[in-house]
């Protein structure tokens, strides 16, 4: 009961502290815990009984007019006040936006990043497998020891690998486009109705634990990926053409199960706000974006200008991997930097 009650008071967050509204408040307590004991005598698990009660009873929309206040829609941003740490020691109170999502739209950015995930790992598969049909031919040329023409290599050769890389393309940027309408969902603080959350709770561990093993699958593959090509290296130079092909298919299998796996728990972190995804974590990202946003045009303009003033092109681009560190640290130190004031206004 104490989760359900927790849940209630979440409810009735958003509307007016008036007599009428707490006495429906304790009639709807009643009403759940009459339920939950219901259900709990019946059999049911305390953990079934709790997402029955709270479907059934998580719904203030009829209610809506007789306690006078709204709820904010699903997808839409409700208001409220946070506390933050400013760089003088305190706080200050800053009114943030919260975009609240329901079932359905949890369920469709699932779905999508799921499909998505599917639709963009068979285009890097296309990549990766592109110039197996010169390799082939490679093989062919080998082994009759005749030399084909070269519209023979451009038309059973080029030709596919343009057409796999084409398809490829058209992929990443048909699937690309229907993820990137949920990459708020990474960028901006949200919440997710309590009822639903607890029964992802429930599937959070497995979905992690199904993308972890697609991850190893996809590493044991990469590494047993060279064992065809060291094999043909110590009979003959065709086998070695054979064992490329082989290496790229497998590596092209090994990337699939990455790209699957890894969006199946970043999904997973993105919905509990966990890691790289918290509320803090998020802030900073905005704060670095903002950054890069200036950073990176002043490093291109430095190695121009560094490049036509010196004539020295052949070393100029260290100022590449140099850049890149700085702005790694600068990242970190924005992260400790942010925890040690959030600490502070802790304290």
């Amino acid at each position: 009961m104490e989760t359900i009650l927790s849940y209630l008071d979440n409810m009735f967050l958003n509307f007016p502290k008036t007599e009428k509204v707490s006495k429906i408040k304790e009639e709807l307590a009643l009403m759940m815990e009459d339920k939950y004991n219901e259900l709990l005598a019946e059999g049911k698990k305390q953990n079934e009984a709790i997402g029955i009660v709270i479907s059934e009873f998580g719904d203030l929309k009829e209610l809506q007019e007789e306690l006078g206040a709204e709820q904010p829609e699903s997808g839409a941003g409700a208001s409220r006040e946070e506390k933050t740490p400013d760089y003088k020691g305190g706080t200050k109170k800053q009114k943030i936006n919260i975009r609240h999502l329901n079932r359905e739209n949890v369920d469709n950015y699932r779905e999508t990043m799921t499909i998505g995930a599917k639709g963009i790992s068979i285009g890097v598969m296309l990549c990766i497998g592109s110039p197996t049909f010169l390799l082939i031919f490679a093989i062919l040329d080998e082994i009759s020891q005749k030399e084909f023409s070269d519209i023979f290599y451009i038309v059973g050769g080029v030709v596919p690998l343009l057409l796999m890389v084409g398809i490829a393309v058209a992929l990443f940027i048909t699937y690309g486009s229907k993820m990137e309408q949920y990459e708020y969902l990474k960028k901006e603080p949200f919440e997710v109705d309590e009822g639903y959350l607890m029964e992802l709770e429930k599937i959070k561990e497995s979905e992690k634990k199904l993308g972890m093993k697609k991850i190893t699958v996809g590493v044991v593959i990469c590494i047993f990926s060279v064992i065809p090509l060291l094999v043909g290296a110590c009979i003959d130079d065709a086998l070695v053409l054979g064992g490329v092909i082989v290496l790229l298919l497998l590596i092209a299998i090994a990337v699939r199960l990455f790209i699957v796996g890894g969006t199946q728990i970043e999904c997973m972190k993105v919905l509990f706000q966990e890691e790289e995804f918290t509320a803090a974590a998020k802030k900073n990202n905005k704060l670095i974006d903002a950054i890069a946003g200036v950073y990176w045009p002043i490093a291109v303009a430095v190695y121009l200008i560094w490049s036509f003033v010196t004539n020295g092109w052949g070393y100029t681009w260290i100022i590449w991997p140099v850049a890149g560190i700085i702005f790694g640290a600068l990242a970190v130190i924005i992260g400790i930097v942010e925890k040690y004031m959030e600490t502070r206004s802790i304290v």
